[in-house]
C-alpha cells in the first residue's frame, strides 16, 4: 500500500501524515509495535492458567476457530509476507515473535516444576514448537483447510507435547481434547 492510498483510506492530509511519521516504514513499525504489546498481554493472561496442557489447547482452539475473525496474525502474515526486507520491521516482527516464545517459555519452567512438562525439554525448544504450530494452524486456517483435520493435528502435537504420565489437572478437560 502507498502513503497515498493509506492518506486516501483514512482521511489525512498528507502533511498529518508526515508530522506523526516520517515514513510509511515508521507507521508499519509502530503498527506492529502496538499489536504486539496487546497481543503479548492478551498471551499473558491465558498464559495465567493453572493448567499449561488445557493452556496449550486452548490456544490452539483459538486459533482454529476464531483466528482474530480470519485476519491471522500480523506479525506472522508481515514475516510471510516478506515485509521483513526492512530493516526495521523485520527487527520488530522479530522482537514480538521472541517476546511471545519467551512467555511461553516462563509458563513451560512452571509447567516442569508442577510435573505437566518433561523436566528435561528446554523451554525455549517446548515454547517455540508451541509457537510453530500456532504459526502452522494460523496459516492452514486461512487457507481454509478443514477445521477437522486441523484439530487431529492441534491434539497430535499437544499429546506429544506432555510425557506419558505427566500430571493431568483435575479441572475440566481442553476443548480439544473434548471434541474427539
Amino acid at each position: 500500500m502507498t502513503v497515498a492510498e493509506m492518506l486516501e483510506a483514512t482521511g489525512l492530509a498528507r502533511s498529518s501524515f508526515y508530522n506523526s511519521y516520517s515514513t510509511k516504514e515508521a507507521l508499519v513499525v509502530k503498527a506492529i509495535e502496538r499489536y504486539s504489546e496487546m497481543n503479548l498481554a492478551a498471551l499473558r493472561e491465558v498464559l495465567a492458567g493453572p493448567s499449561f496442557r488445557d493452556i496449550v489447547n486452548s490456544l490452539l482452539a483459538r486459533v482454529i476457530d476464531d483466528n482474530h475473525e480470519g485476519r491471522g496474525c500480523l506479525l506472522l502474515d508481515t514475516a510471510v509476507e516478506g515485509s521483513t526486507g526492512q530493516a526495521a520491521v523485520g527487527r520488530v516482527v522479530q522482537e514480538g515473535i521472541a517476546r511471545k516464545v519467551q512467555a511461553i517459555a516462563e509458563r513451560v519452567v512452571q509447567a516442569q516444576r508442577d510435573g505437566e512438562v518433561d523436566p528435561a525439554a528446554e523451554p525455549l525448544h517446548v515454547a517455540t514448537s508451541v509457537c510453530t504450530m500456532l504459526a502452522g494452524l494460523r496459516t492452514f486456517t486461512k487457507a481454509g483447510l478443514p477445521r477437522k483435520w486441523l484439530r487431529g493435528a492441534a491434539r497430535q502435537t499437544a499429546d506429544a507435547l506432555f510425557p506419558p504420565g505427566a500430571k493431568r489437572p483435575a479441572q475440566q478437560r481442553g476443548r480439544l481434547e473434548r471434541r474427539r
